[in-house]
């Protein structure tokens, strides 16, 4: 469909999406306080409903558009703590042990239990 200029007309779901965004702005603030991050976000967000608009129920679009723009947030976490990545946050061991003469200190305990766990 194009319009009386030739352009091509946006459907009405991109419409629907693009209007919706705005009122996503508080909840991305929470998953990226960096101004720069959100707006990756929220373009990510809207490329993946545009792209997966056949999933949506029809109910609910600010709802299933939280759940998009959430699911990029815990990719990138995931991405960003796995260990070798480039991204990934490095732990310090308290040095503790070696002032005090302790053989480990309260925080390597720790740190090991987490590392072992994940």
């Amino acid at each position: 469909m194009t319009t009386a200029s030739g352009a091509a007309a946006p459907d009405a779901f991109a419409l629907n999406v693009y209007h919706t965004l705005p009122s996503l702005r508080p909840y991305a603030r929470r998953l990226w306080p960096n101004a720069t991050d959100r707006e990756d976000g929220m373009s990510e967000c809207l490329l993946r409903a545009l792209e997966h608009q056949s999933r949506f129920d029809g109910r609910n679009l600010p709802g299933w558009l939280t759940r998009i723009m959430r699911n990029i947030r815990c990719n990138q976490y995931r991405r960003e703590t796995r260990p070798g990545s480039a991204n990934a946050r490095v732990v310090y061991v308290d040095s503790y042990a070696a002032f005090d003469g302790i053989n480990e200190s309260p925080w390597a305990t720790g740190i090991a239990r987490y590392n072992k766990q994940n």
